[in-house]
């Protein structure tokens, strides 16, 4: 493996470590907080082209403003961990989890 595989598989677990840090704190967190959180994951994840990452958590950020009451960041949060972790890339990746997102949580 080389170095820029080893550095993007770091950068994964970090995501993956920062996604799952934030599921077990978001029910004790201001929506402001998880949204800005949810932000700097979606930033970290574009500069470093997961695209998946980055579109669910802008389509999490977006629910979390739109929200007039609680919203569940759970679903979101799972998969965006598990998006980060995914080896393929592309935009069928994102539509793939956003798709399994919409089943759960219809417009």
């Amino acid at each position: 493996m080389g170095r820029a595989e080893d550095g993007l598989l770091a950068i994964r677990a970090q995501l993956a470590d920062r996604i799952e840090g934030l599921a077990a704190e978001a029910h004790r967190l201001p929506t402001e907080r998880i949204a800005t959180e949810v932000n700097d994951v979606r930033r970290l994840a574009a500069d470093y082209g997961l695209s998946a990452v980055a579109q669910l958590a802008h389509v999490l950020s977006s629910r979390l403003g739109e929200a007039s009451g609680v919203i569940s960041t759970r679903p979101f949060l799972e998969a965006m961990r598990d998006a980060a972790g995914c080896e393929l890339a592309g935009p069928q990746v994102s539509a793939a989890y956003l798709a399994a997102l919409r089943q759960r949580f219809p417009a």
